[in-house]
């Protein structure tokens, strides 16, 4: 058994033990712990290319240090990434559109990248609380297009108490909606890392930053059978002691 508290390598026997004291066997080589193994890829990777998480500045800072033609292509290769990502982050706000806007604004634009739509309702409390957590997203996932629209503007008659609604569209098509907050804890526990969590889970329109589920809730039933239109659930708090099991996941409840 190794320092890092792993069992692997080569099992030995009492004659085998002896037939290497005396020299007869050759000594076993010392299995390298985990930590050693990652700390020695770690170094692989910077020794392919130790100026790969430079950035412009810290590539001038280097200047003397570097083959002038290497120091150019380095530069060159930043700019590029740089103008790259500039294209893909077009967006960084929620975009108010009306309903003759619909079309070009989400349904075509979401050819180009994922679109989300809020539809919203003024003055209403959930509606706020979503939208704020959006703006937050939008700055954070510049590629990906938010919008929002009055609901009864989008949808005639929509029901005030359906909304926020969030509507999502990929490749020109909508891929999910998920009515109000329930799904996201409620208004009391919904947090912008649980949505960024969710939809990244759910509907991959963004790679999350976050390392783990942040969601510190779980639904629990209270009525109607598992194969019930009618089932109805109820959102409770974890205890911290509380196994999550396998938690990587989601149970965001998509239409």
């Amino acid at each position: 058994m190794t320092t890092d508290g792993y069992d692997y390598g080569p099992q030995t026997t009492e004659w085998d033990d002896a037939l290497r004291k005396h020299k007869i066997l050759p000594k076993l080589q010392k299995p390298a712990t985990n930590d050693a193994i990652d700390t020695k890829m770690m170094w692989e990777e910077k020794q392919k290319d130790p100026y790969a998480d430079k950035t412009l500045e810290e590539l001038d800072e280097l200047e003397d240090d570097i083959d002038e033609d290497k120091l150019d292509y380095l530069r060159k290769q930043r700019l590029a990434e740089l103008q790259e990502k500039a294209k893909q982050d077009k967006f960084g706000r929620v975009q108010q559109i009306s309903k003759p806007e619909y079309t070009k604004e989400v349904t075509e634009a979401s050819k180009q990248q994922p679109v989300l739509c809020c539809l919203f309702v003024w003055g209403q409390e959930e509606s706020q609380i979503l939208l704020k957590i959006l703006e937050q997203l939008a700055a954070k996932f510049k590629a990906v297009k938010f919008t929002k629209i009055v609901g009864q503007d989008c949808i005639e008659n929509y029901k005030d108490s359906f909304c926020p609604t969030l509507v999502i569209y990929k490749d020109g098509d909508p891929v999910g909606n998920i009515k109000g907050l329930f799904n996201f804890g409620g208004k009391k526990l919904i947090t912008a890392d649980i949505v960024e969590w969710e939809l990244a889970q759910t509907l991959d329109i963004w790679k999350t930053t976050l390392e783990e589920n942040p969601r510190k809730f779980k639904f629990k039933k209270i009525g109607g059978a598992n194969n019930n239109a009618n089932k109805k659930y109820t959102v409770v708090k974890k205890n911290n002691e509380e196994d999550d099991g396998d938690d990587s996941g989601s149970d965001l409840d998509i239409e």
